[in-house]
């Protein structure tokens, strides 16, 4: 079977390309032709369609409209609105920080194809879009569609202070059109036919403040977005995705034996699927303690010792180490210059 008949995605994923095609006079017959899919399919947002129908959709939308900047034109319209709890999240975040922070963390509800991964490289916090089950053919088009979705929220949030949060992009391909025209709809620094894309953040921006941001808001679309990523069927989520919900259950205290028992897999067939993600298991765990330890860090009545003590360290000094090693920061200067 092909095995992109057997991801499933959420119908809703597909409206903001409906509301594109129909401000750019394509009918829905032409976007659909080929998927098996009908208008009335589509009325339903409880419903949900195969991947590959999905992206012969995209596909279809690019033969219909082939310039490179239609991609542009629509990441428009797949800004903070279009993902749900993920999108009111990160309309109430008081920082920058925890805008990119919150789209790391739950970027799986959201319409993204992409993964993000994150490490600190000094000053740099340098984020990662990882991909899977992704055409070759349809891979810069959907990058580029997802950071200019990324670039309208910050724009929105904090008109014409991008060039001082991100300081490069880097992608995985050759440009498709002028370099000029890169620069000014992404930021200055570009590059092109790099090993993968990457997107270089600034560490000292992500302490910005947001003036409509509203910290009690967002702790409580906070705890929606983890619900609803709990409740997310398996046929929605890849392997990686998986094993988050599984670290999320058991806080973090649970190796990768017992993960590959509860997804009924061998060791060996998980590392090698997650291999296929661009991931690892430890990579993915790091991942889960880094933002689990995010969270506990906001919380000002919580000591370091303490903090360490719940995500499992025998020793506050270990945790200290894993957190710089993730942030560049030791766990208490994050908390004084960020939070």
């Amino acid at each position: 079977m092909n095995p992109l008949h057997e991801i499933r995605r959420p119908i809703p994923c597909v409206y903001p390309i409906l509301r594109f095609a129909i401000d750019k006079g394509i009918g829905s017959a032409s976007l659909l032709e080929g998927t098996g899919l009908e208008e009335k399919d589509l009325l339903d947002p409880r419903k949900d369609i195969s991947l590959d129908q999905e992206l012969s959709i995209i596909r279809n939308l690019i033969t219909l409209a082939p310039e490179p900047e239609i991609a542009w034109e629509l990441g428009g319209y797949f800004n903070a609105r279009a993902h749900g709890a993920l999108g009111s999240l990160v309309a109430t975040a008081p920082t920058i920080g925890q805008i990119i922070y919150s789209i790391i963390e739950y970027i799986t509800i959201s319409n993204s194809y992409f993964r993000l991964h994150s490490e600190s490289k000094g000053k740099v916090l340098r984020v990662f879009l990882m991909e899977n089950h992704i055409p070759g053919d349809l891979l810069p088009f959907l990058v580029e569609r997802d950071l200019v979705a990324g670039k309208t929220t910050i724009d929105n949030q904090l008109p014409g202070k991008i060039d001082e949060i991100v300081l490069g992009v880097s992608f995985g391909y050759a440009p498709r059109t002028d370099m000029e025209k890169y620069r000014k709809v992404f930021v200055k620094n570009v590059a092109f036919n790099q090993p993968m894309t990457v997107i270089d953040v600034d560490q000292s921006a992500l302490s910005m403040p947001i003036n409509q941001g509203n910290p009690r808001e967002f702790e409580l679309f906070r705890q929606q977005c983890q619900a609803e990523m709990a409740l997310r069927s398996k046929e929605f989520l890849f392997l990686s995705d998986r094993i988050r919900l599984c670290l999320q259950a058991e806080n973090g205290r649970i190796g990768l034996e017992q993960v590959a028992s509860q997804l009924s897999m061998s060791e060996r067939s998980l590392r090698r699927h997650l291999k296929k993600e661009g991931i690892s298991f430890r990579a993915i765990r790091n991942q889960y303690f880094f933002q689990q330890s995010l969270n506990l860090l906001r919380n000002p009545k919580l000591q370091i010792e303490e903090i360490a003590d719940m995500l499992g360290y025998s020793e506050p000094s270990a945790f200290s180490r894993a957190f710089q090693k993730w942030a560049g920061i030791p766990p208490g200067e994050y908390r004084k210059t960020v939070l």
